[in-house]
């Protein structure tokens, strides 16, 4: 979404794997999503369009307000429970970091592996 929109292309096609997870570290009650997208995506030729620099605090923000309008729509979000979620002043109960992406594109880059021209959704195998 960010992506598609820093690039501003048409046909932009990029993804994202999302897990569920329902307890914290010490196994207490704390349902949350991890996820990995990518800071890139496939232009409507097949060529990847990388985004090199994402802010962190912007991206937290958006990403907030897209998945709070998506529960109201769905009825999952009463209006008062927004208000309160988003009246939280300490964090906005989401998070961005780029430290394992970095250390894999890195690695990738070290065996002479960048990303390039290839068709939507092709893999390739990558030695590790």
């Amino acid at each position: 979404m960010m992506t598609a929109a820093a690039v501003g292309a048409d046909g932009f096609r990029t993804g994202m794997v999302v897990v569920a997870q329902s307890a914290g570290d010490l196994l207490n009650p704390n349902p949350h999503l991890h996820a990995i997208v990518p800071r890139g995506g496939w232009d409507p030729e097949g060529i990847w369009v990388p985004v090199p620099y994402v802010d962190t605090e912007i991206a937290e923000r958006v990403f907030r307000a897209k998945v709070l309008t998506f529960l109201k729509v769905e009825g999952l979000l009463s209006e008062e429970r927004e208000r309160m979620l988003l009246s939280w002043n300490h964090h906005t109960g989401f998070s961005v970091h780029y430290d394992v992406i970095d250390k894999i594109l890195n690695h990738l880059s070290s065996k002479g592996i960048e990303p390039g021209r290839g068709p939507p959704g092709k893999l390739a195998a990558v030695p590790f």
